[in-house]
């Protein structure tokens, strides 16, 4: 008899969910690998994604959004060290009965900057920020400035410091002006505020991990005729990563980048 051919069942799970390209990209992942695989989305509130959640879901692999990348890390029964460096996972894969965490968040933003930047300022405290923070560290950033509204530190704000010693980070709370950096990150929800950007920021990029409509970290970018990238790139190479992770399949540089031109 013929051998079974295996049909993959991925993933999504965030809230609220309301736009996201991810089925679009595995699904053309798919058919460039050649094999059968189905992927969904999961609108899960905050206090439903739990381990009961977890423990139920019979999915191969699932991909994870905001705001659960922090307790899809926590849920996770073997942490590997990617996952340990942003105490966040995007990723979870199935094996045996447990879930095996991920992040190829930190991959894939290092994978879209085209250059080493001296210092860079990172909007946010959730799973975002901590992968974009260890991307940085690992980018050996001088100087990396992490701003939210309570000043409050990612979780992995101490394994930063302690993996990274080449780049000095600064938890700071949001003020009326934004420190100088020749980068500014914004890991936050697109309906956030910011602070005022000093005259100088116009020779700096402006990075958007969004990559839906304007808000204000775009609008104040724009008026500075600042460089602005937003998020497409990213989210399309953290989704290979996470393909080459669920199936074992890595896909060519010039078949992404042709998947990437599709999209």
């Amino acid at each position: 008899m013929p051998e079974k051919i295996k049909k993959f069942d991925f993933g999504l799970a965030g809230w609220p969910l309301k736009k996201t390209s991810s089925p679009a990209i595995f699904n053309l992942l798919f058919k460039k690998a050649k094999i059968k695989g189905t992927y969904r989305l999961f609108k899960i509130k905050p206090e439903d994604f739990s381990e009961t959640f977890i423990k139920n879901c019979r999915l191969d692999g699932l991909n994870i959004t905001s705001p659960h990348k922090q307790r899809a890390f926590e849920l996770s029964g073997i942490k590997t060290e990617s996952a340990k460096k942003a105490m966040a996972a995007n990723l979870l894969k199935r094996k045996g009965g447990k879930w095996i965490s991920y992040n190829t968040d930190i991959p894939a933003f290092k994978k879209t900057l085209k250059k080493r930047f001296e210092s860079a300022c990172v909007f946010g405290s959730g799973g975002a920020a901590a992968a974009v923070l260890a991307a940085l560290g690992e980018l050996r950033t001088g100087q990396i400035y992490c701003v939210s509204g309570k000043g409050k530190k990612t979780a992995n704000a101490e394994i930063l410091r302690a993996k990274y010693p080449f780049s000095k980070f600064y938890f700071l709370k949001q003020k009326a002006k934004a420190p100088a950096a020749s980068l500014y990150v914004n890991a936050r929800v697109p309906c956030a505020s910011f602070p005022k950007f000093p005259p100088q920021a116009g020779s700096s990029l402006f990075y958007d991990l969004n990559y839906f409509g304007k808000n204000k970290f775009l609008s104040q970018a724009a008026g500075l005729k600042a460089q602005i990238k937003t998020g497409e790139e990213m989210l399309f190479y953290q989704a290979v990563y996470s393909f080459k992770i669920l199936t074992g399949i890595s896909i060519k540089e010039s078949a992404a980048e042709e998947i990437m031109r599709r999209l």
